[in-house]
C-alpha cells in the first residue's frame, strides 16, 4: 500500500507544491497553519460541498509537503459505471415493446414490458443468463442492475439474449 507516490520524486513534489500555490492563488485559497512536528498522525479532511474540497485538499497537502494517504468513497472510482447502466437502457428501449420509465441515475436499469409478468420474465432471463428482478410497483417491470465487473460488451450480449428471450 505504501509504495512510490509523486509525493517521494524531490521534482514531483516540488512542482506540484508550485503547482498547488499557483492554484490557491488563484482561487483565493491561503494556506494557514504548518505541518505537525511528529513523526505519525491523522488529518481529516472531509470534502462535503463540493469535489473542489478535495482539490483543495490536495493543494494543501502539497504546500505543506505532507504525503496523503487517502480514503474515498466508491462513487468517485465508479465513472465506468454509470457509463454502462446507460448504455443498458439504450439498448434495451431499443427493443420493441419495451420501455425505459425512469431516468437513469445509479446504476439501476428498470424496464418495462409492456403486458407481460415481470416475474416470468425475469425466470426467462434467468434461463438466457441475465439475471434480473421483478420491481414490484408493476407487474411488468423489471429492474436490471450493473456492477463494477460488467463490461460494456456484456453489457451488448446481456441486451441481446433479453431482446432474444423476448421473441416467441
Amino acid at each position: 500500500m505504501r509504495g512510490k507516490t509523486i509525493h517521494d520524486s524531490r521534482i514531483g513534489k516540488t512542482l506540484m507544491r508550485w503547482l498547488a500555490r499557483i492554484v490557491f492563488r488563484f482561487t483565493g485559497w491561503k494556506p494557514a497553519g504548518k505541518r505537525p512536528g511528529i513523526s505519525r498522525y491523522v488529518i481529516i479532511a472531509a470534502p462535503h460541498t463540493s469535489n473542489w474540497d478535495f482539490l483543495y485538499t490536495l493543494c494543501l497537502a502539497f504546500i505543506l509537503e505532507i504525503k496523503p494517504f487517502i480514503m474515498m468513497k466508491g462513487d468517485w472510482f465508479r465513472a465506468s459505471v454509470r457509463k454502462h447502466p446507460s448504455a443498458l437502457a439504450a439498448a434495451l428501449s431499443a427493443i420493441p415493446g419495451v420501455e425505459i420509465p425512469h431516468p437513469v441515475e445509479t446504476n439501476l436499469v428498470f424496464a418495462s414490458f409492456a403486458g407481460r409478468s415481470a416475474t416470468d420474465l425475469v425466470a426467462r432471463f434467468r434461463a438466457a443468463g441475465v439475471l434480473s428482478n421483478p420491481e414490484g410497483s408493476r407487474p411488468d417491470l423489471v429492474r436490471f442492475v450493473t456492477h463494477l465487473d460488467v463490461s460494456l460488451d456484456d453489457v451488448v450480449e446481456a441486451a441481446r439474449r433479453v431482446s432474444a428471450t423476448l421473441v416467441p
